[in-house]
């Protein structure tokens, strides 16, 4: 399947999400923040990650990925 806007919305959300936890720390990014960031509402950054414990995984193997290629999933 060619990938579509969803995954673009999603890949933006955890590029953003990683600019953010290198100026605050990843406990430090709220959901309300991302979703601004990236304009969205909460419920529309849900509907990308079951939840913010979700985002936080998928953050910390991004960044803990071998080649910066991956970090683009």
């Amino acid at each position: 399947m060619a990938p579509g806007k969803g995954d673009a919305t999603h890949r933006e959300i955890l590029r953003v999400a990683l600019a953010l936890a290198s100026e605050v720390g990843l406990s430090g990014v709220t959901v309300s923040m991302l979703a601004e960031r990236v304009g969205l509402s909460k419920s529309g950054l849900f509907s990308h990650f079951s939840s913010k414990e979700n985002l936080e995984v998928e953050i910390c193997l991004l960044y803990t990925s071998p080649s910066p290629r991956d970090r683009t999933r």
